[in-house]
């Protein structure tokens, strides 16, 4: 199997009058021969592809490369991916920018400022130009991407190959100079140490051009990690094989300029990679004559090695390293490691610290403890720390505390020393160490900490020996319950954090890295699939139903990986409740055979807990439990059970009573409870109880769990039948005649400009906002309001749950509610919104002149200065811009209950019979509130539908601003879209999607 790598390097284009543009046929047929007989190929450009890093001559750039590709792609269908690196002309370095230039002799003058992230998004702004080039020829989804770092993988015949692009020209300056280049190659070392069978690192610049202090590092870890080195600059080919005795066998291939500062000596080479004979043949071609000639006693043939395996740590314990920690399986990856899934956690400071994330916390020569909740990831964290630690330089040990018989001198130290022998093939590199660079990392430290005697012992003996000690440690520990005077006093002088569960943003990231394990999809590709699976998994957490913890989100990625399409719709949500409960069965070792059985059990025990209004029991009262249900069905040995049940972690433990784990288990088994006797008298008392007062999250969780498990019209009725008192004396706003008043007040609709649009930064700020606006009153706080607001308060809260449930039941059962039925509660669920909205609107216009005079009066008196006019001017503008948010939102709201592609077919059904504007922007909504292919010339018609009605109009163009704003779109679409609703899109970067 074989790899064509047509390495080109130093292009400097500047006019399109430049002689190498013409070139882009000749060179792509120089390579026919290779690419024929090739898996893959790779089109490397080593930097420099611009003059001096402007877009026009990226422009040009891009032309020349696309037609390489195409002409090769006419002679066969090899996958091609362009690898591309900047080099110091991919810099825009003039006019200077003086606070960049200050800033790099700083990292001159100390090197260790190159690991500032904020000094190196500075230095990099010189670069953006490029970045945007490179994003729009490089689609490919990188593993690992920052702005000094693209790490890609690709499979060839079998073989892991990871493709590492160095970008070293971050610091680059006008007059640049051998020995003067620093790069913090220490941050990459984890992804050095990653398993491969094969590593291609491209940089621009070769290794004489590092200073000294990066040099040595940055050779030996190149050397230790790289296959092949491809670099560029110096406009002269060479290949070279370098040994060292510590590293594999590296192949450097540099190159000739392309396009040199004279036509003379332009070249570049075509480069046949071999690997299953593990062999390399490069042909160097130069132009003679305005061709570009194959010189025979250039044609090279070199022994290529793989990665070996690390020559310090033994195989079995590498293999524990990169373990993901759960029995995952991915469609598009046989093995899944650790690396492909890990996303940073937060962690939250305790005492005075302050909150972090795991890959910013300072750990060497500290001493740190970590707490977290049962599978929180606290082994992983230490497991990463190892890696991150050794490819430091330092000498990690990873500790379980249940191997420290006693709390001895000589306990932990047999301990230890049986650590390192099972981690290190030879044990004596640890011994002859130093204490500054022997790391300890205990886990499990609640197994020793709890006890009463011996921890000074432990910890006298980690300090004698250690320069830095990280410890996780369960949370009960550090609830004081079980804590002894002696471990408060030896941890007094560690500094402590918690282990956060995953916000908004983190779980986007984990989705993004599972969904990334795969070559065969584009960035828009990816975009969709991370953006319906974060539906699915945020619909499943609810709230706080699951724990928003890596271990629980990867297990629910996984499902909804292996589950058909088909089978989730028709099972919704439930599906993935049953599928947690059943793993950890699994995992536990029950039998499937006692499923029905034990199901059952536990939709009694639910019940039982519920109606003693009890969160935990003791034993004792679940025993009489237990005899009930011995009587009435089967016998069950509660011993037995509450050890499958803990065991399981169905049912925890606190050491005197025992309740549900998660909530999301208790509910699920009162919802089974509730279909399997819903035909009983006091069971439907409960539910109609519950669908009369779904303002209450405990309401509206036993009525969704119970269609998770049942779908029963009359309870479906019910919801539908209690949205609708909702706001009932406010008919639904329509923007129809019944808004010309809002028309009036939001004045003539404006051009909006947008420019420097950055996508990854509005996802981010959205989750964010949604995460600090998650509170819901309880049931106590809505009965304490005031009298004014009590109601209108509880309607709106049910509204909004019974909007949710209704639109929850509508995706799950589509395909066996009837038409008739589906159109009502569509009607019910668009309409409820907007009778809220009207309510809304009622309340905030009830006095617009006294709004108007309101706003103004306090714009004047922040701004004493500002005239009259102006005045009213920002109050009307903010009055406009008030009304038309709210809009916007709750219409976006109202999409978002019932958007599904399941139930497109009978949303476009309902709008046609109901024909209203409002139901009109609904529909719009459900497209532009998802990164889907866009129905743009819908949505333009609809545009000259509205024109005329300014609060409808303007709705729509915040929806499609929405749009631009949260997804990736094609330059097209932006333009189509801009065109039909007044949106001005200035020249802007192409958003980067890594």
């Amino acid at each position: 199997m074989n790899i064509c790598v047509i390495h080109l390097s130093d292009l400097h284009i500047r006019h399109p009058e430049d002689f190498i543009l013409q070139k882009a046929r000749c060179i792509a047929s120089c390579a026919f021969e290779q690419f024929r007989e090739s898996s893959h190929c790779l089109i490397a450009i080593t930097g420099d592809i611009a003059f001096s890093g402007q877009a026009e001559e990226y422009k040009l750039a891009t032309d020349f490369l696309a037609t390489i590709k195409d002409t090769l792609s006419k002679e066969s269908n090899t996958p091609i991916d362009f690898v591309i690196v900047p080099g110091n002309h991919d810099c825009k370095l003039i006019p200077e920018d003086s606070i960049r230039s200050t800033i790099i002799e700083s990292v001159l003058a100390n090197q260790d400022k190159s690991y500032d992230p904020d000094i190196v998004d500075l230095c990099t702004r010189a670069q953006e130009e490029f970045f945007t080039f490179e994003e729009a020829l490089s689609p490919k989804i990188p593993i690992y991407s920052d702005k000094l770092w693209k790490e890609i993988e690709i499979n060839v015949g079998g073989k892991k190959i990871r493709l590492s692009l160095i970008n070293a020209s971050w610091m680059s300056t006008i007059h640049e100079e051998p020995g003067k280049l620093v790069y913090p190659i220490n941050n990459y070392a984890e992804i050095l140490r990653q398993d491969c069978d094969f590593r291609f690192s491209f940089v621009h610049h070769p290794l004489n051009w590092y200073c000294q202090q990066t040099y040595h590092e940055f050779r030996r870890s190149i050397l230790a990690s790289s296959s092949i080195v491809f670099s560029g600059h110096e406009h002269v080919n060479t290949i070279s094989s370098v040994s060292s005795l510590d590293s594999n066998n590296t192949i450097f291939i540099e190159s000739n300029a392309l396009q040199p500062h004279s036509t003379e000596g332009s070249g570049f080479s075509v480069i046949s990679i071999d690997i299953a004979e593990t062999k390399v043949c490069q042909r160097l071609y130069t132009l003679t004559d305005d061709k570009y000639v194959l010189e025979p006693q250039k044609d090279h043939s070199l022994e290529i090695c793989t990665i070996g395996e690390d020559d310090s740590l033994s195989k079995e314990f590498v293999k524990t390293l990169q373990d993901p920690g759960a029995a995952l399986v991915h469609p598009d990856k046989a093995e899944i490691d650790f690396s492909d899934i890990y996303v940073s956690p937060e962690l939250e400071g305790e005492n005075g610290s302050e909150n972090t994330t795991l890959d910013e916390l300072s750990l060497i020569e500290k001493k740190t403890i970590i707490f977290g909740d049962e599978q929180s990831g606290k082994t992983k964290i230490l497991h990463h720390s190892f890696m991150r630690l050794y490819g430091t330089g330092k000498y990690p040990v990873y500790l379980d505390a249940k191997t420290i018989k006693r709390n001895t001198r000589d306990g932990i130290k047999k301990a230890i020393a049986k650590a390192v022998e099972l981690e290190y093939i030879n044990p004596e590199i640890i011994e002859r160490s130093e204490k500054s660079k022997r790391v300890l990392l205990l886990d499990s430290y609640e197994d020793i900490g709890k006890q009463r005697k011996g921890i000074s012992n432990i910890f006298e003996y980690i300090e004698e020996n250690f320069g830095t000690v990280l410890i996780v440690c369960d949370n009960i520990l550090n609830s004081g319950l079980i804590t002894s005077e002696e471990h408060n006093d030896r941890t007094i002088e560690y500094t402590k954090y918690s282990i956060k569960d995953f916000g908004c943003n983190l779980r986007y990231q984990l989705i993004k890295k599972w969904h990334s394990n795969t070559d065969r999809q584009t960035p828009k590709e990816l975009e969709v699939a991370c953006h319906n699976t974060e539906k699915v998994i945020t619909t499943v957490l609810g709230k706080n139903l699951v724990p928003s913890r890596p271990l629980f989100l990867l297990v629910l990625m996984q499902s909804s990986s292996s589950v058909g399409n088909e089978e989730l719709h028709n099972s919704g949500m439930s599906y993935y409740y049953q599928y947690l409960i059943t793993k950890n069965l699994d995992e536990s070792g029950v039998g499937r055979d006692i499923f029905d059985e034990l199901f059952t059990y536990l939709a009694h025990l639910a019940w039982f807990y519920r109606s003693l209004g009890r969160e935990y029991l003791e034993k004792s009262e679940i025993q009489k439990f237990n005899n009930e249900f011995s009587k009435k069905y089967t016998t069950v040995n509660l011993d037995k059970q509450l050890k499958i049940l803990t065991k399981s972690k169905i049912l925890n433990f606190d050491g005197m009573c025992y309740g549900f784990s998660y909530p999301y288990i208790k509910y699920f088994f009162i919802g089974k409870f509730f279909a399997d006797n819903i035909d009983d008298q006091e069971i439907i008392s409960i539910i109609e109880n519950a669908c009369e007062n779904l303002s209450t999250r405990e309401n509206s969780n036993i009525i969704l769990f119970l269609t998770h498990h049942k779908n029963s019209s009359w309870v479906v009725d019910s919801v539908s039948k209690n949205l609708g008192q909702c706001f009932a004396q406010h008919p639904p706003i329509l923007f129809e005649s019944d808004s010309a008043y809002l028309n009036d007040l939001i004045g003539s609709v404006s051009e909006i400009v947008i420019s420097d649009l950055n996508i990854e930064e509005s996802q981010e700020h959205k989750r964010r906002v949604e995460e600090e606006i998650g509170y819901e009153p309880s049931e106590s706080e809505l009965a304490k309001g005031h009298d004014d607001y009590k109601e209108p308060l509880a309607d709106l809260f049910k509204l909004i749950r019974s909007t949710e449930v209704l639109g929850q039941i509508l995706k799950n059962y589509y395909g066996s509610i009837t038409r008739d039925k589906k159109h009502i509660y569509l009607k019910e669920a668009i309409e409820a919104p907007l009778r809220l909205l009207a309510y809304i609107l009622d309340a905030v216009l009830e006095s617009p002149d006294d709004l108007t005079k309101g706003i103004e009066a306090e714009i004047a008196r922040r701004n004493k200065e500002m005239s009259e006019s102006e005045v009213k001017r920002i109050s009307a503008g903010f009055v406009s811009e008030m009304i038309r948010g709210i809009c916007t939102g709750v219409v976006g709201k109202a999409a978002e209950s019932i958007g599904s592609e399941k139930l497109k077919e009978d949303i476009d059904i309902t709008v046609s019979e109901e024909g209203s504007n409002a139901y009109k922007l609904i529909q719009a909504a459900i497209y532009l509130i998802a990164p889907n292919k866009l129905p743009i010339d819908k949505i333009r018609s609809l545009a000259r539908e509205l024109e005329g009605n300014g609060i409808a109009y303007t709705i729509l163009q915040g929806l499609v601003l929405y749009h631009i704003h949260m997804f990736h779109t094609t330059a097209t679409e932006r333009q189509q879209l801009g065109a039909a609703l007044k949106i001005n899109l200035k020249p802007t970067n192409v958003p980067r999607l890594t």
